[in-house]
This record gives C-alpha cells, structure tokens and sequence, in this order.
C-alpha cells in the first residue's frame, strides 16, 4: 500500500528514467548516474555510511564471463520481491556498524535486507535465510548478483538494464567492497545491541529509503525482459512473499488509525538521551584510547633513549679500556728501553775499563827484569816456605777427594818431603844458607 507521497515521487521518476530504459543496453560502458536523495534532505544529524569508493580496498569480485540471457534477472527479481514484501513499513530493528545505523527488515522465514543510509540516498543489502554473504547488492546507480563464492554474476543498471561482461569488469572492485562489508555487517548484526526504531524516527527518515527505491521499482515494471522472466515463471518470488506482505500492510493501517502512545513518545525521548549518552561514552573511550596510544609511544621512545644511553655507555667504556691497554703497551717499551739503555751502559763501563787496564799490563810486560841479586835469594826462599804449607794442604784436599786412601799416602809422602825441604827434618837441621 503505497502512500500518497510515493505515488507523486513514483510518477515524477518515469519521465525521467523512460528514455534511460529504452537505450541502457546501447550505453552499458557509460557510468550510470544514481536517482537517489540525500537522507539529509528530511533528518539532519543522520551518520552517514561511507560511500562506495571510500570503502576499504579489498580483493574485486571475480567476474563471470557468461553472457547472460533474460535469465539473468534472477538475482534482481528475488531482490525486487522482497523490497515489496518490506516496502514503507518501518524496519523491525536497528544496529550501530561502522559509524552508521543500518535498518534491518527479516521475514519469518529469516529472509533479510539491510539498508544503511549514505550521501545519496540508502544502499542495500540481501540475504538468503542462513546465509552470511548477500545474493544482491544495490547502491544509488547499480544493482549487482553474486553467487555463493563473491563472484559477480550480473550487474544492472538503475533503468533494469542487464549490463554486458564489459561493464562487469569496470565495477569489479566496488562489487568485492560491497561484498566484504555486506559480510562484516552480517556478522555484527548477529551480535550487535538490536535498537527498535520508534515512529517519529520512520516518519523522519522513511522517505529517503522510499524514494531510493523510486528508480528500482519503476525499472522492474518497465524493463521488457525482466518483466518477460517475472511472467514466464508465473511471480514465483513474487508469491513466496505474499504472506510476509500481508502481514507487514496489516501493520502499517495499524499503525496509521492509532495515535503513538505516551509510552512509545516517552521511549524515543529515552532513546534519544541513551544515543547521546552512548556518544559521550564513545568520545571518551577514542580520548583514552589515544591517551594509552601517546603513553605507549612515551615509553617506546623512552625505551629507545634506554638503549642509545646504554650502546652511548658501552662505546665509552670501550674506548676507555682501549686507552688504558694503549697506556700500558706504551709503559711497558718504555721500562724495556730503559733496562737496555741500562745494560748498554754497563756494558760500556766495562768495556771502557778493560781499555784502561791494558796499557799498564802492557807496560808491566814491557818493562826489564832486574837481576837478582844475591841477599835477596835468602828473602825469597823465606817467603816460598811460608807459602808453601798452604800449597800442600790445599793439595792434600784435592787429593783427598780424588784420590782417597792412596791420594792421602801420596799427601804425606809430599808433606814430608816438604818438611824436608823447609829444614824441619832431619836434613833440614844441619842445613844452612
């Protein structure tokens, strides 16, 4: 049940994308230009997800090289049947992901759409009941089809165009960003704090989402070839969310004859001072964050500083020691030039001594021998007697210890001879000079 705004926007687009429809299949190479309204336009101070090119670099999708026929609007039409199933009827709940707050709608049969507000308008996503990565993608400008492994598969323009393999391959990289944030948003919405979205916050925003959706609904009536594949298998996915519908429009006249009750006004003025205390919390945990950021890099650098003083210290203490062994290298052929400057002078002395003591042996030898004259002979015979007992006893030692018994005999024998000799025995007594 589409409401009187809607019917207005819907019938303002058809003029405007008639022409576009007819020759999209001309112009496939050509950048399609998004019929989406910026969410701003009916709320302001809504977070915004980042835009298609501002999303993290990733692997790009993969592209089938299959020329698809009008079998190719399989993924669009299972898209197009629930965003009717869903259509203007407020998400059943919301989460906070990446900065933005996407809507999530699910059907009782866990089939799920996410839509998360961007500067043009709402880009979403679609996901197979079970499944973690979407089936379908749509932005302001493209629908893309992926099979099971992030393969792009189809791409549509926003007339319902089924775009060749050329302009796959131009819109490779932004189908594998769409894939991989499609899959994170997945698995945080699992986990994530689920926020119901209250009615004067739908009234606000609701119809932005309606009229990003203008463009895509409009395609899917106008489009030749994806309403020959819609009748061939008689809305298939058309009827498998009748029921689902149903429901949701029996909520919607609910929603439109009752009055919002205190309650529900007093929750969203709660939800309101929950969101900007959520804020606060979230601007004091980036401030500690960067606190614990700048500590850890104090104590790196002081760390650093650490290690520059010790490798300072290190080197000093090395070229300290260096010194010292240098100094005592240096002490050590000092003391050994000195001991030979010492061992050259004695040298020098004695040798100089020796000089001198040669001239008066040579002129000793040189000079003449007296005569002896006869008064000294008695003088001389005198003096060879009192040395003569030293000479024998000196010989009795030697003999002694050469000789043994016999050498002592032989040392008598020349002890008495010399007794003889020096008139102490019977011969020496009546001897005269």
């Amino acid at each position: 049940m589409a409401s009187p705004a809607f019917k207005t926007v819907l019938a303002a687009s058809c003029a405007a994308l008639a022409l576009a429809g007819c020759r999209e299949d001309q112009s496939a190479a050509k950048p399609a230009v998004g019929y989406g309204v910026p969410v701003t336009e009916f709320v302001d101070n809504v977070p915004l997800a980042p835009a298609g090119e501002a999303l993290p670099v990733g692997r790009p999708a993969p592209v089938s090289t299959q020329v698809l026929g009008e079998d190719g609007y399989g993924w669009a039409e299972r898209a197009y049947a629930l965003d009717r199933a869903f259509y203007e009827v407020p998400p059943d709940y919301e989460f906070s992901y990446g900065g933005a707050e996407p809507w999530a709608w699910e059907s009782r049969d866990n089939w799920t759409m996410y839509a998360e507000p961007i500067e043009a308008g709402y880009r979403t996503y679609y996901y197979e009941p079970g499944a973690t990565y979407p089936y379908f993608v749509r932005d302001d400008a493209y629908g893309y089809g992926y099979d099971q492994r992030g393969g792009l598969v189809a791409l549509y323009s926003l007339a319902g165009a089924l775009l060749p393999v050329s302009a796959r391959d131009q819109r490779a990289d932004l189908a594998g960003r769409y894939w991989t944030r499609a899959h994170e948003m997945r698995r945080t919405a699992e986990r994530a704090r689920r926020a119901p979205v209250e009615r004067p916050q739908w009234k606000a925003r609701g119809p932005a989402l309606a009229r990003s959706q203008a463009p895509w609904f409009q395609a899917a009536e106008r489009q030749d070839d994806w309403r020959k594949y819609r009748d061939d298998r008689k809305d298939r996915d058309q009827r498998r969310f009748t029921a689902e519908r149903q429901r949701r429009e029996a909520m919607v006249a609910r929603m439109d004859r009752e009055p919002p009750p205190r309650r529900e006004v007093a929750q969203a003025d709660v939800r309101v001072r929950d969101e900007q205390a959520m804020r606060v919390a979230e601007e004091g945990r980036r401030r500690d964050v960067a606190k614990e950021r700048n500590r850890e890099r104090a104590e790196q650098e002081l760390e650093r500083q650490r290690g520059r003083e010790a490798q300072t210290a290190q080197r000093r203490q090395g070229e300290a020691e260096a010194r010292e062994r240098a100094q005592a290298g240096q002490d050590r052929r000092g003391q050994e030039a000195a001991a030979r400057q010492d061992r050259q002078r004695v040298e020098r002395g004695r040798g100089e001594q020796g000089r001198g003591d040669r001239p008066q042996r040579e002129q000793a030898q040189a000079q003449p021998q007296r005569p002896e004259r006869p008064q000294e002979r008695p003088q001389q015979r005198a003096r060879q007697d009192q040395r003569a007992p030293d000479a024998a006893q000196a010989a009795r030692d030697a003999g002694a210890k050469e000789a043994g018994p016999k050498g002592r005999n032989g040392q008598e024998k020349a002890g008495g001879r010399g007794a003889e000799r020096r008139g102490d025995g019977p011969r020496g007594e009546g001897r005269k000079d």
